[in-house]
């Protein structure tokens, strides 16, 4: 009967009803579960970031450290190298002196 074709069919859009409330349901707690994930990475990339940037400042003290020894190490070079001249200079002026000592006897 009608009524009979109304009650089944209210009783089919009920569970329809009822299974988009389910589909609904698990679309709102897997959204749930992506944003907290989301906030999760959020949290982890910013104590990535802070690792990072710890690293650039001990890398810049390092890079800061090892150019002051360069120019140290530079300076000590030119230094030796500026003795070495001289020493070579006395030691020309001895031969020489030492050839003219050998014709003047």
């Amino acid at each position: 009967t009608a009524a009979q074709r109304r009650g089944q069919q209210q009783s089919s859009l009920e569970d329809e009803l009822a299974a988009l409330r389910g589909a609904v349901q698990q679309r709102d707690d897997r959204a749930a579960d992506l944003s907290t994930q989301v906030e999760t990475l959020k949290r982890d990339v910013g104590a990535q970031q802070t690792v990072i940037a710890g690293y650039k400042e001990q890398l810049q003290r390092v890079n800061t450290s090892v150019n002051k020894l360069l120019e140290d190490k530079d300076r000590e070079l030119v230094s030796v190298n500026q003795k070495l001249a001289e020493a070579e200079q006395r030691a020309r002026m001895g031969d020489m002196a030492k050839q003219q000592l050998a014709l003047i006897q």
